[in-house]
């Protein structure tokens, strides 16, 4: 099944890094597309409304669009260059100007929504709307926009190599393998590190650790937690290694719980330089909404790419 990415595109340093990013995963391939889109600027509706009785306001209007559409034309045509001029071919990429019309983040997620995209790439600050969207607190238009489509947000000028993929293992993960599997086949230098949590049974604290039978049913979890670990890690590695992955590719890390899940692995991702941090929304049956360690990933880390995978 051929997968198909939406690019956001302005013309911007931060926009033609995601550019850049993506072309690293594209080159040379003809099972994945990609669309490049570019919001133009919006227009007035007064103006647009008073173009409707006055003939000189409405030919103002028709050169205000016209420029519009050509400025929009001329970026998308530079942003494909990029792409070809990085080993994308040009037969799998499209390019789509689109009007206004409910807000550039809005526009995006819909324009995603309904052409069923299978990821959307723009760069973190490239559009700064877009950014207040993805990047600040919770909101209700972004769950009732998103859809639960993959949104690779790419920060800085970096390359696709090494990739920290944050997983809970007691929630949905299939998602994020079959995301993996496609996206980032045929990369031998790539490098997966696989990172879960383990509660360790953590149910007892300094007031119930006396309760009798508190601390057996820790030790119960902890025991059941490691199983649920090494099935993943069973299953991943043959759903990869059949993907194309070889073993050496593939690393799972399991550290005990220290602190905050989020500041775990964004700590250990700058600490250990990956360039890209893969994440799970939220699991279980909020997956559309960012759960807390899905959103303090995503705000604090800086200097790579981060996929958030819904």
């Amino acid at each position: 099944m051929n997968r198909r990415l939406l690019i956001a595109v302005d013309g911007s340093l931060h926009a033609n890094q995601g550019l850049m990013y993506a072309a690293d995963l594209l080159a040379g391939r003809e099972d994945i597309s990609c669309t490049l889109i570019h919001i133009q600027p919006v227009v007035s509706q007064y103006f647009i409304d008073e173009a409707k009785s006055d003939p000189q306001i409405q030919e103002t209007l028709k050169r205000v669009q016209e420029h519009n559409r050509r400025q929009s034309e001329e970026i998308l045509q530079k942003s494909k260059q990029i792409l070809v001029d990085r080993g994308v071919a040009p037969a799998v990429i499209e390019t789509v100007g689109k009007a206004r019309s409910m807000g550039l983040a809005k526009d995006i997620l819909e324009y995603a929504h309904t052409h069923l995209y299978d990821a959307i790439v723009a760069g973190r600050r490239g559009l700064a709307r877009v950014q207040k969207i993805f990047m600040g607190s919770v909101s209700s238009k972004l769950a009732e926009y998103s859809g639960g489509i993959p949104l690779w947000v790419v920060d800085g000028d970096i390359r696709p190599a090494k990739f920290l993929v944050a997983v809970d293992i007691t929630a949905p993960w299939r998602h994020i393998l079959d995301h993996l599997a496609v996206m980032c086949a045929g990369l031998p230098e790539l490098k997966l590190t696989f990172f879960h949590v383990m509660q360790n049974g953590a149910v007892e604290t300094d007031e119930t650790f006396a309760i009798p039978g508190v601390k057996e049913i820790g030790e119960l979890m902890a025991r059941n937690e490691k199983q649920v670990l090494d099935r993943f890690w069973e299953e991943a590695t043959r759903e990869l290694t059949a993907a194309g992955f070889k073993r050496h590719q593939l690393e799972m890390l399991a550290p005990g719980r220290s602190g905050k899940i989020g500041r775990m692995i964004s700590d250990y991702a700058t600490a250990n330089n990956y360039d890209t941090v893969v994440i799970g929304r939220r699991g279980g049956d909020q997956a559309y909404y960012f759960g807390s360690v899905s959103r303090y990933v995503v705000e604090r880390l800086s200097g790579c790419a981060v996929w958030v995978l819904g």
